[in-house]
């Protein structure tokens, strides 16, 4: 089996970056979901409420990420690697609580001229500890759901594939990893697995939401599919599986991976 994509989400439930290598850190892929885009009453935002958010696309530069909106004649900003200098502020996430810095008020003017509402745009401070109501098994320092990874193989996508009636491509899921070769959700039967020399945990499965029904590219809800089809055979309890999430193995440091690494379920 072999790692064919490698993807971040620099801010939680906008566009994609597909790399061809990324550093990996006990918080997940360096620069995914370290930003996060909050409404004028601080309440943080997702494709689940606005869906246009997928409509937010990003270009690597050597200084930070180019982000363009494909809605409209809006010229694109750049937002900063560098940690802004600026108040921090306690956000939330679900049932987490976690120090987040806010950025500049050009770049907050943007998104709030991009979905037509007031919008502030916060990063995670490092090593912030993410205090929740809910018992997990680990604290992430990012603001991706639950764990800081996650891996699906193509077979699976094509075992769904074949039974609906317009297929749908992999970027549905929002996925970091994806890996050929394998029988369909192998990867649902691993408990730990490696990718090149790094060493990853399984949490659970990922039980998924109507985000997956949003057109990543158009930004529009296209229907009940994938989660129709998915209800008729990768339903446990409530929740319609697809893909897994994982955590760094406790003892595994940072590291590299690349495209085509080996993917081995340990």
């Amino acid at each position: 089996m072999k790692l064919t994509e490698i993807n971040i989400y620099p801010i939680k439930s906008m566009g994609s970056i597909s790399l061809k290598e990324a550093t990996v850190l006990p918080a997940g892929l360096q620069y995914d979901r370290r930003w996060l885009l909050l409404d004028g009453d601080g309440k943080f935002q997702t494709q689940r409420n606005l869906a246009e958010m997928a409509k937010v696309k990003f270009e690597w530069t050597e200084n930070g990420f180019v982000a363009n909106y494909l809605g409209g004649k809006i010229e694109p900003i750049i937002i900063p690697f560098s940690k802004p200098d600026a108040p921090i502020i306690t956000t939330q996430v679900w049932d987490d609580k976690v120090a987040a810095r806010m950025l500049p008020e050009n770049i907050n003017d943007w998104f709030s001229e991009v979905f037509k509402q007031k919008c502030q745009l916060v990063r995670i401070e490092e090593n912030a500890v993410r205090k929740s109501t809910k018992e997990k098994p680990d604290k992430i320092s990012s603001f991706a759901d639950i764990t800081p990874f996650l891996i699906i193989g193509e077979a699976s996508l094509i075992d769904l594939n074949n039974r609906l009636e317009t297929p749908i491509p992999m970027s549905r899921f929002r996925t970091n990893f994806v890996f050929s070769g394998g029988d369909a959700f192998a990867e649902d039967e691993w408990d730990e697995f490696k990718i090149g020399a790094i060493h990853f945990k399984k949490y659970k499965k990922c039980g998924r939401c109507k985000v997956t029904t949003i057109d990543q590219e158009t930004g529009i809800k296209m229907g009940e599919e994938p989660l129709a089809t998915l209800n008729t055979y990768r339903k446990e309890d409530r929740n319609l599986n697809f893909g897994v999430r994982a955590f760094l193995e406790a003892k595994q440091g940072e590291g590299i991976i690349k495209l085509n690494d080996e993917v081995a379920f340990v």
